[in-house]
């Protein structure tokens, strides 16, 4: 029996239900997201891709120089060696699990899937842990013991019944505990979290540095996992450690995710705000109307038109000589004052 079996025992304490509104809340936004910023978000994920992927060549040792990582990951040089192999590897595998969660979400992983990620990644013959291993008077290999977590997890993805953060939680101290593989159980646990947390459609993870980030907060991530492991033999362990890091963990993301959407409609409104203005400007007549500016932007929603009509007014650059959608506006002498040099410049020129 693996402790994922075990979670049907468990009840989670009220203390964390705020936090597990929040996470599900920012996930129910996840559409929002996409009406309201989807070029962003293809942007933020391209450019996290590329991050990642240098990141963890890092961590798994790749002897490639900045400019030449570089090169292969985001211009996409032909590849010289094993290790620029590794590199490309490493972001396609990346590229597979986002791809996969994002399409059906029916992507597995066993024990040899991540074996395999680690060796192509690495380019080093990352094995499996060889130890025999112990729960509950029945004895096995570490990969026999991994394997039924892993199925349990799968299974238990699929049939939807427990919550997958605490689902989440409950594998990564069972596999921190077993160390399944030769080395890199860090960077499993890592791409194990990416996974994870995609297929339970937090979809903020593939969006920013996570692999950098994670690593940053790995010690305090560790400290919690050996705090929630002292009577594992006992089949008795504290999950709700890891779980409340993970739960803190999204919503940071999605903090950041937030921001991003602020600034980005700040950009966008700014950008509608001056094609609008420079129209006023530029090819309106001196008495014009709030008509003429949504036929000239059909696209652009009449609040923004509004607004800026509204700043506009404010410096003194028009007047409104009536109300309504046919409202009429005139200009005022500074922009008078830019279209008589306009023409000016224009007749010199001998520009019709």
């Amino acid at each position: 029996m693996s402790i994922i079996e075990n979670l049907n025992n468990i009840q989670i304490p009220i203390d964390y239900l705020y936090k597990i509104n929040i996470c599900y809340k920012y996930l129910g936004k996840n559409e929002i997201y996409n009406i309201q910023m989807k070029e962003r978000l293809e942007e933020l994920e391209n450019n996290a891709l590329c991050e990642n992927t240098l990141f963890l060549s890092n961590l798994f040792g790749l002897k490639i120089t900045p400019d030449r990582k570089r090169l292969v990951i985001y211009k996409n040089s032909n590849i010289k060696n094993k290790q620029e192999e590794a590199l490309l590897n490493t972001r396609n595998i990346l590229i597979k699990i986002n791809k996969e969660n994002e399409k059906d979400n029916r992507l597995t992983l066993n024990s040899s899937d991540i074996l395999e990620y680690l060796q192509f990644s690495s380019d080093k013959k990352v094995k499996f842990n060889t130890s025999n291993y112990s729960i509950k008077g029945e004895k096995n290999t570490v990969r026999f013991f991994f394997n039924k977590v892993l199925d349990d997890m799968n299974n238990e993805f699929t049939i939807n019944k427990k919550e997958n953060i605490l689902l989440t939680a409950t594998t990564l101290i069972e596999m921190y505990v077993m160390e399944p593989y030769s080395e890199f159980n860090k960077e499993a646990i890592m791409l194990l979290v990416y996974y994870l947390l995609q297929k339970s459609h937090f979809t903020v993870i593939k969006y920013f540095n996570f692999f950098e980030e994670f690593e940053k907060k790995y010690p305090e991530f560790l400290k919690i996992v050996k705090r929630s492991i002292v009577n594992y033999e006992q089949e008795n362990i504290f999950v709700f450690g890891v779980y409340e890091f993970l739960l803190d963990f999204i919503i940071e993301q999605y903090k950041k995710l937030d921001d991003e959407l602020s600034n980005y409609l700040i950009i966008k409104r700014s950008q509608k705000g001056d094609l609008i203005k420079n129209a006023i400007k530029y090819k309106l007549n001196n008495i014009f109307s709030k008509k003429e500016l949504i036929d000239l932007f059909p696209n652009i929603s009449i609040t923004t038109i509004e607004r800026s009509l509204d700043e506009y007014k404010n410096q003194g650059l028009i007047t409104p000589l009536n109300t309504g959608r046919s409202a009429k506006w005139q200009k005022l002498e500074p922009l008078l004052e830019i279209n008589e040099t306009i023409e000016s410049i224009m007749n010199k020129n001998n520009i019709e």
